[in-house]
């Protein structure tokens, strides 16, 4: 399913000791190598959650723990792994805050009778997390094509296969097939009230698209041009996220860590910069951006086995600014991030 493996599965026996071993309760069969990239933002791992999940395995199995990480190091994490097939892991990786700024993601057989070490690739929160796009909207927002020329710029074209982007309208939501970790799905900014509403109708299938491993971008810019209100079609943002409203000229980045801001400017101006600040920001969630109210405006969290990237940012139409102090210049980041480009 994974065409660009998260995880770098190397089944081998274990033999010798490692270092940095983080224990945990209980007894272990799998000692997971973790590899950090080269990236200062490692230093401010603190702890990891581990879950894992079989289609022989009832309820999802977890831990968590403290982890001590260096940055160009490599660290290894004791772990007890149901034995059988295709066990799929999800580590996650957080900072003191709980933010998760890390992940790997695979899938393995695990031995029954021996141990196992598995050698674990770490990336960026929701980096790699798909290889195509479908875009979900009904009409072009503010009349920009915005998005599909940054697709086309890095190097997307239209069709059906990795690399490639789809454009779905509403009528469609209940027959279209969303593969978890394959496909990015985007919700168009400014659509019309028939598109909130369809999606509202569809709402359960897609929130089990996310859980069960899949990437949502949810850019939830409403009541522009197109006049249409996600309030009044009843649907609910992923994870209880809800918006207030409030037009912001400045947005501000959190940390040029992440690699969605790297190299910006702190203060990004635009016209306007944000239309919605967020509330009931879920446990874990990462934020590159507030407004002036201190509300995040731009934020990624994990939900179930899938993450979730929303933005209250016109970013279609600030694209159009061709500034890189705008937060259109965010748009092409997000998505080169999500597909590894």
């Amino acid at each position: 399913m994974y065409r660009i493996l998260l995880l770098s599965l190397i089944m081998i026996f274990v033999g010798c000791a490692h270092d940095n071993v983080q224990n945990t309760d209980g007894d272990s069969n799998t000692i997971l190598v973790v590899d950090y990239p080269d990236d200062s933002l490692v230093d401010y791992i603190s702890s990891y959650r581990l879950s894992v999940i079989a289609v022989d395995i009832i309820d999802p199995v977890s831990q968590s723990a403290e982890i001590t990480s260096t940055a160009n190091s490599i660290d290894s994490i004791e772990a007890y792994i149901p034995p059988g097939e295709q066990r799929v892991l999800t580590i996650y990786f957080l900072d003191d805050e709980g933010s998760v700024i890390f992940w790997s993601k695979g899938e393995s057989d695990i031995a029954e009778d021996d141990n196992t070490t598995l050698s674990v690739s770490a990336y960026q929160a929701a980096a790699r997390s798909a290889t195509r796009v479908k875009i979900l909207r009904d009409n072009l927002p503010w009349n920009s094509d915005a998005l599909d020329v940054v697709l086309s710029d890095i190097g997307l074209s239209l069709g059906v296969g990795d690399d490639q982007y789809q454009v779905i309208a509403s009528d469609a939501f209940d027959t279209v097939s969303l593969e978890a970790g394959e496909d990015l799905v985007i919700i168009a900014n400014d659509q019309g009230q028939v598109f909130y509403d369809n999606y509202s109708e569809s709402q359960d299938k897609i929130e089990l698209f996310i859980s069960d491993g899949g990437t949502i971008l949810w850019e939830a810019c409403d009541l522009g041009w197109a006049r249409g209100s996600i309030d009044s079609s009843g649907l609910e943002l992923p994870m209880g996220v809800e918006t207030i409203s409030g037009y912001e000229n400045n947005n501000y980045i959190t940390s040029s860590l992440y690699n969605i801001t790297a190299g910006l400017d702190s203060v990004l101006i635009g016209n306007y910069a944000s239309h919605e600040g967020f509330i009931n920001t879920p446990q874990g969630a990462l934020v590159y951006t507030r407004d002036s109210r201190g509300l995040p405006t731009l934020m990624s969290f994990s939900n179930g086995l899938g993450w979730v990237i929303i933005t209250g940012q016109p970013l279609e139409y600030n694209f159009q600014a061709d500034n890189s102090s705008s937060p259109g210049s965010l748009l092409p980041r997000i998505i080169s991030h999500v597909l590894g480009i």
